[in-house]
This record gives structure tokens, sequence and C-alpha cells, in this order.
């Protein structure tokens, strides 16, 4: 009986892990991973303009006026307001590393 309650704690422990990991590991890509319902990365056809390779400085540069509303623009705005100048700089520096395989 002792021994199955230790198994069973440490598959719950193993999972609860995995679950954390999964959602804390990279909340940046996430985020990322949000841009590309609308952009389209390098390799395909459609979408809006591609945001992959750009440089840092100057993505986070606008994406920043469009939070603070120095650039005009639908959503974009809508949308970065939702987060931190911290996160929209992670964003633009993930950006401007070369694509992984998507």
């Amino acid at each position: 009986m002792m021994a199955r309650q230790a198994s069973h704690t440490v598959v719950l422990v193993l999972c609860l892990s995995s679950l954390a990991e999964a959602s804390w590991a990279s909340p940046i890509q996430g985020l990322i991973d949000n841009c590309f319902a609308c952009h389209r990365h390098p390799q395909q056809a459609s979408g809006l303009a591609v945001i992959e390779g750009r440089d840092p400085q100057q993505m986070s540069q606008l994406l920043m006026d469009y939070k603070y509303g120095r650039q005009a623009a639908t959503l974009m705005p809508r949308l970065l307001k939702a987060l931190s100048d911290s996160e929209i700089q992670a964003i633009a520096l993930a950006l401007s590393q070369p694509a992984q395989s998507q």
C-alpha cells in the first residue's frame, strides 16, 4: 500500500512539473506564437508582413509606437497595451533571431 502511494505521488509530481515546464518555460514564445496568427513566416506565401529577422531595436521601437499611439493601426495598439514594455522588448529580441523550424 505504501509503495503504491509513493508511486502515485511520483507520477503526480512528474505530471505537475511537466505541466509547469510547458506553461512557464517560455511565456514569450507563447506571445510570439500569437503574432503568427496574422503575420507570416518568411517561407509562407500569405499573411501580413514578415516580422522575423528584423533589427530588435527597430522592431521594439515600432511596437512601442503602436502601444503608445505614435503609430496608427487598427488592432496592434489594443494588443500591445496588454503587454509590458519588457515583454515587448523580449518579443522584438526573440523575433530578430533566425527562425526555428516552424
